[in-house]
């Protein structure tokens, strides 16, 4: 009777997610190798940017198309998730 084995599949990227004001664009950009991903805010302020490569990032919420507050230097790692949060825009005017 041969042995058996349970396989399982290894996570090969992370996450970052937070808030930030709703509707708003938040970009994720490797700083090695420029791949570049982005998503909405939803209507409570959650974002979530999913399989990013294992790596640093700098994330930026944008408005209108404009770079409105960066989070640089932001570590991605295997199988986790990273919290980035962004100041409501409201609140800075």
């Amino acid at each position: 009777m041969a042995g058996s084995a349970t396989v399982y599949a290894q996570a090969t990227a992370g996450k970052i997610f937070g808030t930030a004001p709703a509707g708003e664009t938040i970009y994720a950009k490797s700083v090695t190798t420029g791949f570049k991903r982005h998503v909405q805010a939803d209507s409570k302020g959650r974002y979530s940017i999913g399989a990013l490569p294992v790596g640093v990032y700098t994330v930026t919420l944008e408005k209108d198309g404009n770079p409105i507050e960066k989070h640089p230097n932001v570590g991605v790692i295997v199988g986790r998730g990273v919290k980035v949060d962004f100041a409501d825009s409201a609140a800075k005017e």
